[in-house]
C-alpha cells in the first residue's frame, strides 16, 4: 500500500554514532564516512529527531502515516526576552497530532542490541493548560518537628517542588507563580519537612509542581507531625 519512500528517524546521538562506524579513507587520503542525509543500502531519507532515545531507530513508510494539522502555525518575535543580551528572540508554534494506519510499515530498532524504549514523557502541553494532580501523604517522621512527605505523579525531569501549609489548601490554578512557596526536595519521591511545631500537626499541606516557575500540577494531605512530648 505503499508508494516506497522510506524514512529513518533517530537523534543526533545516534547519526554521529552511524557516520563514526562508516568512516574509512578514499583515495585522496581524507577521511570520509559512508553515510550523509541517506540510510545506506536500505536507503531512505534520515530524519533527526532529538526527543528520540539514544541508539534507537524509527524506519517506516511515510505514507502509510497520518498527520492532520491541529492548529496553524504561528510565528512571533520579541526583544525583550534577550534585551540585555541585545538580542532578538524568534519562536514559531504549531500543533499536529498523527498515527501510523498501517503499522506493519513501521519498525523500531535499537542499534547496540539493547531492548527499544517503547514509550516518553513529553513536556508538559502548555497550550492546554490543565492543572495537574499530585498524590501526597504525610507521616510523623523519627525526628521530633518533622513530617516524612511521599509524593506521586510528578514529571520525570526538568521541574522542582513547593509547598506551603495552612488552615486551608493554598489556592493554586495552572500558572501560579512560585513566590510564596518553600521549595522542597524529593528524592525517589520521598522528602522530610523539618522544623514544625505541635500545632502544625492536622493542618493541610499543599504541594506544587513547577515548570518555568509556573503551577503545572498540585496535590494535598493532611500534614502528620511527630510531636514533642
Amino acid at each position: 500500500y505503499s508508494d516506497g519512500r522510506k524514512f529513518h528517524a533517530m537523534n543526533s546521538v545516534t547519526y554521529a554514532y552511524l557516520m563514526s562506524t562508516l568512516l574509512n579513507f578514499n583515495a585522496a587520503g581524507a577521511l570520509v564516512t559512508g553515510m550523509q542525509n541517506q540510510m545506506p543500502v536500505l536507503g531512505g531519507d534520515i530524519v533527526i529527531l532529538d526527543f528520540m532515545p539514544d541508539y534507537n531507530i524509527v524506519s517506516g513508510y511515510g505514507d502509510l502515516y497520518l498527520l492532520v494539522e491541529r492548529e496553524g502555525t504561528v510565528l512571533a518575535a520579541s526583544e525583550h526576552v534577550k534585551f540585555i543580551e541585545d538580542q532578538t528572540v524568534f519562536k514559531g508554534l504549531a500543533r499536529y497530532d498523527g498515527l501510523p494506519v498501517i503499522a506493519e510499515g513501521f519498525v523500531l530498532m535499537n542499534i547496540k542490541g539493547t531492548d527499544v524504549t517503547t514509550s516518553a514523557v513529553f513536556p508538559s502541553d502548555l497550550a492546554n493548560p490543565v492543572l495537574g494532580k499530585l498524590t501526597i501523604t504525610s507521616a510523623a517522621a523519627s525526628t521530633v518537628g518533622s513530617s516524612d512527605i511521599t509524593m506521586t505523579g510528578g514529571q520525570a525531569s526538568g521541574t522542582f517542588f513547593g509547598y506551603k501549609i495552612g488552615t486551608n489548601a493554598a489556592k493554586v490554578e495552572y500558572g501560579t507563580y512560585h513566590t510564596g512557596f518553600t521549595p522542597i526536595t524529593f528524592t525517589a519521591g520521598v522528602a522530610t519537612i523539618a522544623g514544625l511545631a505541635n500545632a502544625d500537626d492536622g493542618k493541610i499541606l499543599t504541594v506544587v509542581e513547577f515548570y518555568y516557575g509556573i503551577a503545572i500540577a498540585a496535590g494535598t494531605a493532611t500534614l502528620n507531625v511527630k510531636k514533642s512530648v
